[in-house]
């Protein structure tokens, strides 16, 4: 079996966690989603504004159902793989932002999206989760991440500009499929 196959094979989470210094001097710790973050997820997903629902899932989504629940948290770390942003509140580490990456039909391509709780955005926790994903894409043959976002979802759009200037973007009524190169030196 190739090294390729033991890592699809293999259903365990990197060994991986990394903080990050936020524009406002606080720090957030990047780390794999675990099966054991449902509860955390429902939590973040509680907290999060009726817009930012909107902009994440394109609908008003009001309950995530539990087979979606599992879909999330409950991921391969090759073909799907999530990141978590945690941060210290109140003596315990609480879930702030998740973002995640599916790979497409098209084995080097892959669909990217993120959420940050709304009192975190504007941080830099969006960055560090699109980069580190793509680091961990690139790993795994991914080359280009593709997301669909709402045309008034800037914030994400600005995110992924600042990551690849160059990405290309179609627009499709009132979404845009927005397409990035994983290229390293645009990602640092």
């Amino acid at each position: 079996m190739t090294d390729r196959q033991d890592d699809r094979k293999s259903c365990s989470p990197p060994d991986y966690q990394r903080w990050i210094a936020l524009r406002d001097g606080r720090q957030a710790l990047l780390r794999p989603i675990l099966p054991s973050d449902k509860d955390a997820i429902l939590v973040l997903f509680s907290r999060l504004s009726t817009e930012t629902r909107y902009l994440r899932f394109q609908h008003a989504k009001q309950k995530i159902a539990e087979d979606e629940l599992d879909g999330y948290c409950c991921v391969d770390y090759y073909d799907c793989f999530a990141l978590v942003a945690e941060m210290l509140r109140s003596g315990r580490m609480e879930i702030v932002g998740v973002g995640r990456y599916i790979r497409l039909p098209r084995h080097d391509s892959a669909e990217v999206a993120f959420v940050v709780e709304d009192r975190e955005q504007r941080n830099g926790i969006g960055t560090h989760l699109l980069r580190e994903l793509a680091r961990f894409a690139r790993e795994k043959d991914v080359t280009t991440f593709v997301a669909e976002l709402l045309n008034e979802n800037v914030v994400m759009l600005d995110i992924m500009r600042k990551c690849d200037p160059h990405l290309i973007q179609v627009v499709d009524g009132s979404s845009l499929v927005v397409t990035l190169s994983l290229n390293d030196r645009k990602l640092k």
